[in-house]
């Protein structure tokens, strides 16, 4: 078993602490990257660009993570019933498509349910290549997306929530842990990178060498603190809001043990967790998953 020593150094067992070199974590951060940089591939072959959003109560929202790059834009998806009661829901992506493929999704949310969504396309996917797809970008993209809602709606923490697919549980974690909000929802949610990797292959087919060479006891050795930046369960330790995490038992692209083992983990740092299981078949977000989440942030009013 692994302890913490400080942050450089771990403790295995009863051995001596070795030292973690800092080429351990600049060797995580190129996996995740490199990862990144292939499902930026998939979802511009399998999916389409932000700017084909056609669901009629949109806006479009600028953006700007980078100073001095480009903006990244987002889509801002309201109805007027829905300022009567302020619900809002940032919602992160998966890995392999962009935020077009969840029109369908959003409408649910904003028609059926009063809640303003805006929903935050990554850098480097769809019509976004002016700003390098890296994991870094990505969080700071999701920062800017929390704050344009506190600066230019007036939001309070307490009525923003997060909801996110698969791989965008990892971007939801490392925001939510720096900011206050009122919930977090996890949806199918990936928790490392080794069952990122798994998560892709079954997605797309296609095969990551460099994941692959790398041996499992450093997987083990590192995974566990803070370098890894998809530790999902030492992240939602920390944060304030309720978390919530839905996943179903027949779910053919994350197994459901990643996310019992991710509930456990959560409980295990002391953070309370309400774990919704689906016994339906899918992986994708319907208009049932859209009813769910509205009463979620609704209790929590």
């Amino acid at each position: 078993m692994l302890h913490p020593i400080n942050d450089n150094y771990i403790n295995f067992g009863k051995g001596f602490p070795i030292r973690l070199k800092p080429r351990l974590k600049a060797r995580r951060e190129k996996q995740l990257n490199d990862l990144i940089g292939q499902m930026i591939s998939v979802a511009d072959e399998k999916t389409e660009p932000i700017s084909r959003f056609t669901y009629n109560h949109t806006q479009s929202v600028r953006l700007r993570p980078v100073p001095g790059e480009e903006p990244v834009a987002a889509k801002y998806i309201n109805d007027w019933g829905s300022h009567i009661f302020p619900k809002y829901c940032i919602f992160f992506h998966d890995g392999s498509s962009t935020v077009t493929n969840y029109q369908k999704f959003f409408e649910h949310l904003v028609s059926d349910n009063s809640v303003q969504v805006l929903a935050v396309e990554y850098p480097g996917f769809g019509n976004y290549k002016h700003i390098k797809g890296t994991y870094e970008n990505i969080e700071t993209t999701a920062k800017a997306a929390y704050d344009y809602l506190i600066n230019n709606f007036k939001a309070k923490p307490e009525e923003i929530n997060l909801v996110v697919h698969s791989f965008g549980a990892t971007v939801a974690a490392n925001l939510a842990k720096k900011v206050d909000c009122n919930s977090v929802t996890l949806i199918s949610p990936i928790t490392s990178i080794s069952q990122l990797k798994q998560y892709f292959n079954k997605t797309t087919g296609v095969v990551s060498n460099t994941l692959t060479r790398v041996k499992n006891n450093i997987l083990a050795a590192v995974r566990p603190r803070k370098y890894d930046s998809l530790n999902i369960s030492e992240n939602a330790g920390k944060i304030k809001g309720k978390i919530f995490v839905m996943s179903s038992c027949n779910d053919p692209v994350t197994n459901i043990k990643w996310v019992d083992n991710l509930v456990k983990r959560i409980k295990k740092n002391g953070k309370q967790v309400t774990f919704l299981r689906d016994t339906e078949k899918g992986n994708e977000l319907t208009r049932k998953n859209a009813c769910i989440i509205s009463e979620l942030m609704t209790s929590l009013d």
